[in-house]
C-alpha cells in the first residue's frame, strides 16, 4: 500500500510561477509519482506542504473486515 498524506490547512502549491494547485484543509490522498500539475499529491507537494506546516503523512486507512 502507498503512503497517504492529509492537509491540515489550506495549501497552495506553485510548481511554476504561472500555475497554482490548491489543496483544501482535510483533503487526503495517496502520494504518487508524476507531474504535480496533475492535481495529485506528489512527493514535491508533500515536501512543500510539510515545510510550510500544512499537512502530515498518515497511515493507510483500515479496510472493513469481512465477517
Amino acid at each position: 500500500m502507498a503512503d497517504r498524506f492529509k492537509f491540515t490547512d489550506d495549501f497552495d502549491y506553485k510548481p511554476t510561477s504561472q500555475v497554482t494547485i490548491a489543496f483544501r484543509k482535510g483533503h487526503e490522498g495517496e502520494i504518487v509519482t508524476g507531474a504535480a500539475v496533475s492535481g495529485q499529491i506528489t512527493n514535491a507537494v508533500v515536501t512543500a506542504a510539510m515545510k510550510a506546516g500544512k499537512g502530515q503523512k498518515v497511515g493507510v486507512p483500515n479496510k472493513p473486515s469481512k465477517d
